[in-house]
């Protein structure tokens, strides 16, 4: 699984979501579990790789600069995709 295909499954089942998390979530598993194996572990893969980049200290920094403090509301912000 390429990058592209990662944000496709994200956008899908945000926009299939309306806003609800425990529906995304649902949603998720369930992409997840239609992929083949080597895929899925890609995905999973690839979602710790946004997560630890998501979290790095200069995204914290820039939060507290802009906020006054560090908040993690900011994070959508500064998360690329």
């Amino acid at each position: 699984m390429d990058e592209d295909s990662f944000w496709k499954i994200v956008q899908t089942v945000n926009d299939s979501s309306g806003g609800d998390m425990d529906q995304k979530c649902d949603e998720l598993r369930q992409q997840i579990s239609a992929l083949p194996r080597d895929a899925a572990l890609d995905f999973a893969r690839l979602f710790d790789a946004k997560m630890d980049e998501a979290y790095c200290w200069p995204l914290w920094g820039d939060a507290y600069i802009i906020q006054g403090g560090a908040a993690t509301i900011l994070f959508p912000i500064f998360v690329r995709r």
